[in-house]
């Protein structure tokens, strides 16, 4: 049996959902100065944006790349903070 939440396992997966959520998005240059600069990382954010949990979408003029939650993202998040709240 599969389990979909295994594949967040991945290094960076749950770092790179709370750094967004806690700016209320980003830019990917201040995710990857933030979380990880790794060769990795355009198809760690390519998974989350599948999987329905953020956005990428280009910022008009400045080329960069700008990284938002989606609803689905959102909660997924409040979860995670739940699940650690109750370790804690």
């Amino acid at each position: 049996m599969s389990h979909p939440i295994l594949g967040f396992e991945k290094k960076h997966m749950f770092g790179i959902l709370l750094f967004v959520h806690e700016r209320g998005g980003c830019t990917r240059m201040e995710l990857y100065e933030g979380v990880a600069n790794n060769d990795r990382m355009p198809d760690k954010l390519a998974v989350l944006e599948e999987q329905g949990l953020i956005v990428q979408k280009e910022v008009p003029i400045s080329r960069a790349m700008r990284i938002d939650m989606t609803e689905k993202g959102e909660k997924f998040v409040r979860l995670i903070l739940e699940a650690e709240n109750l370790l804690s």
